[in-house]
């Protein structure tokens, strides 16, 4: 189960492969298998993610009488079986709520410094913003061989001098023999990386931190456009502030928080991991299995929206689940926090590995 309370760093992978065909470009191959709110807009597809959360902005041929009595009672049976009362939403946890609510104040506002090329081909800088000028968080891009760009975010120092969490096997071998050495160019306020025909820009201070990868001259995924990245760093439960949220003062469910019978307490405070991310004229998303929704994932907020949850990751073994629409966003079994987006010209794909 994904909880608050695990602490770890934020890695995302962006990738855009030059597939062939809509199969292709659905399914392309890829060694990862385990990466938050996304909505999906007519002319743009997107998603924000707090931690162990995602949302997405964005007949039956009967053989006979008998067979469809049947499944229609199924289905009936399904239903009334599915218990929605034992599930937690949204409301009931409190990491899901405050990064539901940011707005992208001001205060809260990253900006990337010190961005360099390093001796082992990776390029690095720090994010800061203004809530905690001396806590800043380390941002480190690698580029491989196979055309994937990869973002890792981490606390730096933190204060309570405890290292967050990094997700184990979720690759299959070493990829970091494969890093490769882009080039870079910075020019009036933003940092090129090249490779080939793909290119991740990013804006460096006094811009707020945001993101994209092109490919062939064409954005392919956005991050942080909208400025809604928060990072919850370690705090000490005695110093000044810690108590309370730093940018509402709210304190409900900071330390320890209730759902029926189970307790979760959290002696490293909020620790969790928010951003948004865009898929430029992509109208469909797909991913974030297991579920039983759609293939393309439905809307959770706005039009077309079947309720205003978002997409939960954790694994869950539910033997009455329901296929209704809007409880079909609950999850199944497995969690695999991949993404893709397709359209007529280009293909994309993202993959976040944040602590289950």
């Amino acid at each position: 189960t994904i909880r608050e309370g695990v602490a770890s760093h934020s890695t995302i992978q962006a990738f855009a492969p030059p597939l062939a065909s809509p199969a292709q470009a659905l399914f392309p191959p890829a060694r990862c298998v385990r990466p938050v709110l996304s909505r999906k807009l007519p002319e743009m597809a997107g998603f924000r993610t707090p931690r162990g959360l995602m949302d997405s902005r964005k007949s039956l041929s009967p053989a006979g009488c008998l067979l469809a009595l049947v499944a229609a009672s199924s289905l009936v049976s399904l239903s009334m079986a599915f218990k929605s009362e034992e599930f937690r939403y949204c409301k009931d946890s409190s990491f899901c709520r405050r990064n539901r609510a940011f707005t992208g104040e001001e205060l809260a506002t990253y900006k990337l410094h010190n961005f360099q090329m390093q001796p082992d081909n990776t390029v690095t800088g720090e994010l800061l913003n203004p809530i905690e000028p001396n806590n800043a968080l380390s941002l480190t891009v690698s580029v491989f061989d196979t055309g994937v760009f990869r973002i890792t975010i981490d606390e730096k120092n933190s204060p309570t001098g405890k290292k967050r969490y990094r997700v184990q096997d979720v690759l299959v071998g070493d990829p970091t023999t494969r890093y490769i050495k882009a080039n870079l160019v910075l020019d009036n306020g933003k940092a090129r990386l090249q490779s080939g025909d793909r290119e991740l820009v990013l804006s460096l201070a006094p811009f707020p931190f945001d993101a994209h990868l092109e490919i062939g001259g064409k954005k392919v995924i956005q991050i942080n456009p909208e400025n809604l990245f928060r990072f919850e760093t370690f705090r000490d439960k005695g110093a000044d502030g810690a108590l309370e949220d730093r940018i509402t003062q709210d304190a409900d469910g900071l330390w320890e928080e209730s759902f029926k019978a189970h307790r979760d307490t959290k002696p490293n405070g909020p620790t969790s991991v928010a951003m948004d991310i865009s898929w430029p004229g992509a109208t469909n998303v797909y991913g974030l299995s297991e579920r039983a929704s759609k293939f393309s994932l439905p809307n959770t907020r706005g039009p077309g929206a079947a309720r205003d949850e978002p997409y939960r990751l954790y694994n869950l073994d539910v033997f009455e689940y329901d296929v209704t629409p809007d409880r079909a966003h609950q999850p199944l079994y497995g969690a695999v926090p991949l993404m893709l987006s397709h359209d007529k010209e280009k293909s994309g794909g993202l993959l976040w590995p944040n602590a289950a």
